[in-house]
């Protein structure tokens, strides 16, 4: 199986027809889901911690604020899986 997303070269037919050729079954991408993309939260998370309302002095300054920022999300698993796990139901006092 290969997964096409939503880019318009996905749906040109001679893609498909060498995907086809190939042996895969095309199976097309859901609709942009932000809580299944964690990669996304976590580098936006990532940017708030580093860069937001900052300024560094030079790259390696803002290198080592990066190195700082993993060396912290890997100390701390639960808290990484919390902030980025996928919400699957609303929480009625804030929504």
């Amino acid at each position: 199986m290969i997964i096409w997303g939503g880019a318009t070269w996905h749906g040109a037919k001679s893609g498909q027809a060498a995907g086809a050729k190939l042996g895969f079954t095309p199976s097309s991408l859901s609709a942009y889901k932000p809580d299944l993309i964690s990669i996304q939260n976590l580098g936006r998370w990532m940017q708030e911690a580093v860069k937001r309302n900052h300024c560094h002095q030079s790259m390696h300054h803002l290198f080592d604020a990066y190195r700082a920022f993993i060396r912290r999300f890997n100390a701390l698993p639960y808290q990484v899986v919390t902030r980025l796990w996928p919400q699957f139901e609303l929480d009625p006092k804030y929504e």
